[in-house]
């Protein structure tokens, strides 16, 4: 099977580690297999997958931003590129790529596949959000099959009557969660008030993800709390930024930034407590593996989050905007030892096999192989 999977930028992020799995994974059942990207990307990631047998393919013209010029000029490319590689199958990931991907595709007879990592229509102003779903909806006309990363996404798909029941799939983003829940078994947390307490934050440097604003509401509580320390894991284009207000407030012998890491289970397994409050997700991978570490979260309220994250049984959830909630519950937290205990019981409890990597790749497969089938039977 030739399959092309396109996204718009390859960095370290959930959504293209998602699709680096699902690529190795294809590689791995001997599928000829190309990955697609834009104008941004990390070179060590491109070197992994072509050490894998992925073919890796820059479209310099496929941009983040909107920009008219662009724009047209990688859809034309990308129908050239669909001309030259004959694709079984069509796999767009992000939501510019999953646009000008599937425009790209109108009138080819492959099977195009859009996988939603993140609802681009949340929390967003009304214009932007009444675009999106715009777009959405006419690309939905041509999408074969929509590959949710959560029942929260989906619902907010239909919701909005972007594409019917019948095209909505849900395939739990898979990770190595092997890693994560032997730390349960192992993981002893400080309970004195002479040791740090240790709130983790795992997630790319990007605004969406709101580190400003968690930053600014946390100042009080760690002034007031001398023994939390914030760590924050993940590298973007906010990073910079964010140093310099920490910096500004005085904080940064409080909180600390520690850019990519590898062996990011080895800093869950230190934590006391998982934090995010971004403004727009699937279901952010973070959150199941603090979860299958036992470690519980405090987080803003997302679209399928309840999937994993129970409030007051193994994290705390508040509103989507309610930033200074989520500082204040890391403050009383710390307080309330015992809450913390029920809490990280809970999460220890928690079952966290639907994320399980070895579940992925062939639930993607089938989705595959089904939509070429019907689309088979339908010529």
């Amino acid at each position: 099977m030739r399959i092309v999977h396109i996204l718009t930028r390859l960095l370290k992020a959930g959504a293209e580690e998602n699709t680096l799995t699902t690529c190795y994974h294809q590689v791995s059942e001997g599928h000829d297999v190309t990955l697609v990207y834009g104008n941004e990307q990390d070179l060590t990631l491109v070197r992994e997958a072509e050490s894998k047998g992925v073919v890796c393919r820059q479209l310099n013209c496929l941009v983040h931003p909107v920009r008219v010029g662009d724009d047209i000029k990688a859809i034309l490319a990308l129908r050239k590129l669909y001309t030259m590689l004959k694709p079984d199958v069509l796999h767009t990931h992000q939501s510019k790529a999953g646009i000008l991907a599937r425009l790209a595709a109108v009138g080819k007879k492959c099977a195009v596949i859009h996988s939603i990592h993140i609802v681009s229509f949340v929390n967003t102003g009304a214009l932007t959000k009444w675009n999106y779903i715009a777009a959405e909806k006419v690309c939905s006309l041509f999408t074969d099959k929509f590959i949710n990363v959560s029942q929260g996404t989906r619902e907010l798909y239909l919701k909005y009557s972007i594409g019917h029941t019948e095209k909505h799939e849900v395939v739990y983003s898979g990770m190595n969660i092997e890693k994560y829940t032997s730390i349960r078994q192992s993981h002893v947390h400080p309970d004195v008030s002479n040791e740090k307490f240790i709130v983790l934050m795992m997630a790319a440097f990007q605004k969406r993800k709101r580190h400003r604003e968690l930053v600014l509401s946390l100042e009080s509580i760690l002034r007031a709390r001398p023994e939390i320390e914030v760590w924050f894991l993940g590298q973007g284009e906010t990073e910079d930024s964010v140093n310099t207000l920490i910096r500004e407030h005085d904080l940064a012998d409080r909180i600390i930034t520690l850019g990519f890491v590898n062996n990011p289970e080895h800093y869950v397994a230190q934590a006391n407590v998982g934090v995010l409050v971004s403004e727009r997700e699937g279901l952010p991978r973070v959150l199941v593996q603090f979860i299958a570490a036992g470690v519980p979260v405090v987080t803003t309220w997302l679209p399928g989050i309840e999937e994993i994250v129970r409030h007051n049984t193994n994290g705390v959830v508040h509103g989507l905007n309610d930033i200074g909630s989520v500082a204040d519950s890391i403050g009383e937290l710390f307080d309330d030892r015992k809450r913390l205990e029920d809490l990280r019981r809970g999460a220890k409890n928690s079952p966290v096999d639907l994320w399980d990597v070895n579940r992925m790749g062939p639930h993607i497969s089938n989705v595959y192989e089904k939509t070429l089938r019907t689309k088979q039977a339908f010529h």
